[in-house]
């Protein structure tokens, strides 16, 4: 079953501690790219075939998801060390949309997602990628 981005999720999440439950509730209709910025930040953009399952997984993966995505932020955030500079995700809002963030120890954010619609997640490395993806991605909804 070969998906938009070229490679099944299960390849793309292979090596990972991303749950099981969590991989399944994601279709394969997913877009990885970069914004560019001051510096360049990666994005993950994935498609939701059930919001309480994607939820709950993503709220279970938050223990892993920076060591799991330490390539992704490794791009954006090279001073970055493993899971002992970064603290628990916390709770946030950008552009009237709930997102999680997760901060190393000096306090910038290193990863974050969000739930634009009950249909897709998405998780980058920066506040300014994701206010630029939310914006471009409710742009759309508006419009349909």
């Amino acid at each position: 079953n070969e998906s938009i981005g070229g490679a099944p999720l299960s390849d793309i999440f292979r090596d990972t501690e991303i749950p099981e439950s969590l991989l399944r509730s994601l279709s394969e209709e997913y877009m990885i790219g970069s914004f560019k910025n001051s510096k360049n930040d990666p994005f993950l953009i994935l498609k939701s075939a059930s919001f309480p399952i994607t939820f709950a997984g993503m709220l279970e993966w938050e223990s892993e998801m920076t060591k799991d995505l330490l390539p992704l932020v490794k791009v954006a955030h090279d001073d970055v060390e493993l899971s002992t500079t970064t603290k628990p995700f916390e709770d946030s809002v950008i552009q009237n949309v709930d997102i999680r963030i997760a901060r190393n120890q000096r306090g910038n954010i290193i990863l974050a997602y969000a739930f634009p619609s009950k249909d897709t997640v998405v998780i980058t490395t920066s506040e300014n990628s994701l206010r630029h993806i939310l914006s471009e991605l409710l742009k759309v909804r508006t419009i349909q």
